[in-house]
């Protein structure tokens, strides 16, 4: 017996299982470490991807590849996790070829942990040997666990993925083809939905809240894009915390509760999006500037649309201090991911010609 090619090879499947078990069971932030084969995928392969699609030109073809990584990944991951199961696997049973029969070399030995995992067992290569025989069943069991827990996380994440891009695709009705914050208040304005919008502040929030556990337990549903390029969750995200900054600076009435409660999760959640870009965005990029001669057009579309404002000044003032907050971080994301961020606001219908 070779006993430090057993280990080492021990070592491996040690290694992998636990990035199995972090990265699909425990699945919480504080389970993340650097030596983790997905959050290496992720870190090395985003930059090189993204440098690869911007060279695509614009619109939808860039969105499009874009949209592969994220998938590209899980499937590279899994690829991945059982080649290092085979290798560990291999350099074990190599170790004892003496209790395998015919002897194997390292290759045959790999050929034997893989029949073990897919459960093919075609029976040319056998294990004689007590501890050869009990790595056979450990292959076995191994390779069935990470695909069957590997299937159950697919489901989870496109769940999560379904979950998120609904209230996306409903926001794109109501707020427009990306998603502007003064269109979302102007909307329920016009059509006499003002008495709704409190309720919808907090379907928002718990929206916004589901994100951020599901993504901070799953960190690669942050590269499953949206599925239309002007249609991203994280640019839906940024209207509805402008809107809610408008509605807590400047609009009287029981919404301002609900809007404060998004902007608290929505900073939380921008905040987690942010460390998990962090040293690794665009260094060139800055914040769009919002001036104050836009802000006072979008007063006079909100006063038109019939919400119940306050006086301008203090509103610009306190506006632009809470978004102040979050304005900065949330750009650096949309420039990693490459999201073109929503309009401050949405052009102005031109008037029906006459007829």
């Amino acid at each position: 017996m070779k006993v430090v090619q057993v280990v080492i090879g021990l070592a491996l499947v040690v290694f992998v299982l636990r990035d199995v078990f972090l990265t699909i069971i425990v699945a919480r932030p504080t389970a993340r470490t650097r030596w983790r084969v997905s959050i290496f995928l992720l870190r090395l392969g985003w930059p090189a991807w993204r440098r690869a699609a911007l060279r695509r030109g614009h619109g939808w073809v860039r969105h499009a590849f874009m949209s592969v990584f994220g998938p590209l990944t899980l499937v590279t991951m899994l690829v991945l996790w059982l080649f290092f199961l085979v290798l560990g696997f291999g350099l074990a049973l190599h170790g004892v070829k003496d209790q395998v029969s015919p002897v194997p070399g390292l290759g045959s030995a790999m050929y034997l942990a893989a029949t073990s995992m897919l459960t093919v067992g075609f029976g040319d290569i056998v294990g004689t040997g007590g501890f050869a025989r009990a790595l056979t069943l450990l292959a076995a069991a191994s390779g069935l666990a990470v695909v069957t827990m590997l299937i159950s996380l697919l489901f989870t994440l496109v769940g999560a993925f379904q979950d998120r891009e609904e209230v996306v695709v409903v926001l794109s009705t109501r707020a427009g083809r990306p998603a502007s914050s003064v269109g979302l208040l102007e909307t329920y304005g016009e059509q006499g939905m003002l008495d709704r919008l409190p309720d919808a502040f907090e379907q928002w929030e718990a929206w916004i809240a589901r994100i951020r556990e599901t993504h901070l337990a799953y960190p690669l549903l942050f590269w499953f894009l949206s599925s239309e390029a002007n249609e991203s969750w994280v640019a839906s995200v940024g209207a509805v915390m402008d809107a809610a900054a408008l509605v807590v600076a400047g609009v009287d009435g029981p919404t301002r509760g609900p809007a404060t409660m998004v902007l608290t999760t929505g900073m939380r959640l921008i905040e987690d999006m942010h460390r998990q870009v962090a040293g690794h965005a665009h260094p060139r990029h800055t914040a769009p500037d919002l001036t104050r001669e836009d802000f006072a057009q979008a007063w006079r579309r909100l006063e038109a649309a019939g919400l119940p404002l306050r006086d301008e000044e203090e509103a610009w003032s306190a506006f632009a201090l809470l978004r102040e907050a979050y304005v900065e971080p949330f750009s650096i994301m949309c420039a990693y991911w490459d999201i073109t961020a929503d309009p401050w606001m949405a052009p102005v219908p031109a008037p029906a010609a006459a007829a």
